[in-house]
């Protein structure tokens, strides 16, 4: 014990260094001489420097814990910039082959990179990126999957693929948008190919795309819809125009007949399943959307107006399918292979809203107060859980190259 004394006695020079360094009260006068130290003097000794020793340590933690998250964040960041760089490459290596495709169908080369016209009239490289597929994507899956994104789009894009499945019935028994997203962001990447799917998680100009795309559907629809009213309800296309003074849609019993079974009373309650989705207007749970103006909506949606404007003979007097001619109609646009439950859901709300007394095809009617969003999703869920032989119309062999046929359903 002396000899430690001794040691101790040899490092410190003097008592007030000591003093200074350590800050310990019971370095006083009042001490003593080194060698008169109590074994529980060195003992507290040993604990003020341990204590000080743990509060270095806390404090190089804390340190490296901020390192740490600084450097994480860093790390995110370079993964998006590699996800939209793979992107941009992978788009870059799809138009090449695009484009020495068509260079050898001319009999020439491949050319330079093209380049992108801006609203502003000037033009811009954006690496291959094709704006117009992209809306396509959008407007494609506005009709087949989801007319509307609640409570918007962009919260379902620019996301990872959720680890849910887009056609879980669980996804009808949640009432709130917001809730309802995975399932959404899902659906999309089940339609968008897989070429697309580095863009649709990270690129920001595929999100703004999409979202034009997939609003443009829903005024193209309408538009298309009530055009074609004639052919489709027969009944005068004057009485379906946005703002008509022609009726009053409201009180008008031949459309008032499509929307309620007690049509004759104008102030009843809208039905949630109309006479329109049954055939004769008589409600048949078996016959359930079998009906020719949800098919030529259908149709018309698809392949366009021509598609239901009948047939007509040839040289020979026989009946032949109309061909369509000028630019190739959405099915081929889209790559369809199949009629969706969606696409079936959104003929039926649009036959309702171009019917009803409502002017803006928002997902609750302003003047009707027919919640057509929900009414879309019970459709769907409906269709998703009817077997293929219970819409017969929906089962017409795929379409062959050049004709109007309708694709069948999955």
């Amino acid at each position: 014990m002396i000899i430690g004394f001794k040691l101790l006695e040899m490092f410190i020079e003097s008592k007030e260094a000591f003093d200074h360094t350590f800050s310990l009260p019971w370095f006083t006068s009042t001490t003593g001489p080194l060698h008169k130290w109590t074994p529980a003097r060195c003992a507290a000794l040993s604990a003020a420097m341990a204590s000080r020793r743990e509060a270095d340590l806390a404090q190089a933690l804390k340190v490296a814990q901020l390192e740490v998250g600084r450097l994480q964040d860093v790390e995110r960041k370079l993964l998006e910039e590699n996800a939209q760089l793979c992107a941009q490459l992978k788009q870059l290596q799809l138009k090449g082959r695009g484009k020495s495709s068509r260079a050898r169908g001319r009999g020439g080369s491949s050319g330079h990179a093209a380049s992108q016209h801006n609203s502003d009239g000037s033009e811009s490289e954006e690496f291959g990126y094709d704006d117009e597929q992209v809306m396509r994507l959008g407007k494609m899956f506005g009709a087949i999957a989801e007319p509307w994104i609640l409570p918007h789009p962009t919260l379902a894009l620019k996301q990872r693929c959720p680890d849910v499945a887009y056609n879980d019935p669980q996804r009808f028994t949640i009432s709130k948008p917001e809730a309802l997203l995975p399932w959404i962001t899902a659906e999309i990447y089940h339609y968008v190919p897989s070429d697309y799917h580095l863009m649709l998680e990270s690129y920001v100009p595929f999100t703004h795309s999409f979202i034009t795309g997939h609003k443009n559907m829903r005024s193209n629809a309408v538009r298309s819809v009530r055009s074609n009213a004639a052919q489709i309800f027969s009944i005068r296309a004057d009485w379906v125009t946005r703002h008509t003074t022609v009726i009053d849609k409201a009180y008008e019993p031949i459309l008032l007949q499509y929307l309620k079974f007690d049509h004759s009373n104008p102030t009843s309650a809208y039905d949630v399943f109309p006479p329109l989705l049954y055939p004769g207007f008589i409600k048949d749970p078996a016959a359930t959307f079998r009906v020719p103006h949800l098919l030529k909506i259908c149709k018309v949606l698809l392949f366009g107006p021509a598609s239901i404007q009948g047939e007509e003979g040839d040289s020979n007097g026989k009946k032949r399918k109309k061909q369509w001619t000028g630019p190739p109609p959405n099915a081929v646009l889209w790559g369809l292979a199949h009629v969706t439950p969606g696409l079936i859901a959104y003929a039926a709300i649009l036959a309702t809203f171009v019917l009803s007394s409502d002017d803006e095809f928002t997902p609750q009617g302003k003047n009707t107060r027919i919640d057509y969003w929900e009414r879309f999703r019970q459709y769907k869920k409906y269709l998703m859980s009817t077997s293929e032989e219970h819409l017969s119309w929906s089962r017409v062999p795929r379409r062959t190259a050049g004709s109007r046929r309708m694709p069948r359903m999955p």
